[in-house]
């Protein structure tokens, strides 16, 4: 009774080997590979990036449009840059030559009718600059302050204010203005008038001078000094 035991145990393993080797053979035969869960499993294959392929029912692959496009594309763009050619159909824009700069320093414009008086001026600021000149300047009687020291200063086209407290008296020029004893003198040919400016008139060659004072005991500026400082 043993014996049948035995023999039966291992005929139930042999069967349990033969039976999985055969049904595997069987199933490689049929070209189906076996999934891990013991059912024919399904591959799948996906199509490469960049190639623009994809599978078809029949097992075949056919080009997308848009991959081609792309091809096509990427091949163009490379040889147009390369060649420094503009695509067809754009306009080419000629630049316009530039002109040259027309432009000058400011020069006073004589008064549009009436005679002109001819007169040199220098302004000096507070460093010994020289803010303008020596140079010419044009006043008439139609200029804003007629042909005086004032206006002569007024022709020189350089900012400057008025004192709000004592009427024709010069306050700042170029942006230096009266402090304490320093402030703003002139002279007209050498020689400090005992008017204020608005109302000392110059003829025709006068040579009239500003500067910046920072004391009464200061010497003014001579024109020949000036000139040969410009």
């Amino acid at each position: 009774m043993k014996r049948y035991s035995y023999l039966l145990l291992v005929a139930l393993l042999l069967l349990g080997l033969i039976v999985p080797v055969t049904y595997s053979s069987w199933v490689q035969k049929k070209g189906q590979p076996v999934g891990q869960t013991g059912t024919p499993a399904r591959e799948e294959t996906a199509p490469a990036q960049g190639t623009g392929t994809t599978p078809t029912a029949d097992g075949e692959e056919k080009g997308t449009e848009t991959g081609s496009a792309n091809s096509r594309s990427e091949a163009v763009g490379p040889v147009s840059t390369a060649s420094g050619k503009m695509p067809a159909g754009d306009s080419q824009q000629k630049q316009a030559p530039q002109q040259p700069s027309q432009e000058r320093a400011a020069e006073p414009a004589p008064p549009a009718s009436g005679s002109v008086t001819v007169v040199g001026i220098a302004v000096v600021g507070s460093g010994g600059e020289l803010l303008y000149g020596p140079a010419e300047v044009r006043i008439g009687k139609e200029s804003s302050w007629g042909v005086t020291a004032l206006g002569a200063l007024d022709a020189t086209g350089l900012p400057y204010t008025l004192s709000p407290r004592y009427a024709d008296l010069v306050d700042s020029i170029a942006g230096q203005r009266n402090r304490g004893q320093s402030g703003w003198m002139y002279n007209v040919n050498g020689e400090i008038p005992a008017v204020a400016a608005a109302k000392k008139t110059l003829k025709q060659g006068d040579k009239v001078i500003w500067w910046y004072s920072k004391s009464i005991d200061q010497a003014p500026p001579s024109w020949d000094d000036l000139e040969k400082q410009r």
